[in-house]
């Protein structure tokens, strides 16, 4: 019999288990104005890369860009853990 909690446990990590990695393109523009250097990603992903090729000569042809939307994100890391003295490492009985 599991707990709540134990049980909550084992379906996340299954659900991690299951995850499967996907590649996808992105178009990068590397543009300047007013002697400001900056790149920019496409908001759109690609399933291949012909897809972008078509996307970016487009975005060649048009001989502009027009910026839609301008974000900042700030992101937060959990601090490592503490080295565990007490840990048994392996091949120390």
């Amino acid at each position: 019999m599991q707990t709540p909690t134990r049980a909550l446990v084992c379906q996340r990590y299954l659900e991690n288990k299951s995850l499967t990695s996907q590649t996808y393109f992105r178009l990068k523009l590397h543009t300047a104005k007013n002697a400001t250097a900056f790149a920019a990603f496409s908001a759109e992903r690609y399933d291949n890369e012909s897809a972008t090729s078509e996307s970016r000569a487009a975005a060649i042809g048009a001989g502009s860009v027009l910026v839609t939307k301008v974000g900042r994100r700030e992101v937060t890391e959990q601090p490592p853990l503490l080295y565990d003295l007490n840990a048994k490492k392996p091949g120390n009985h």
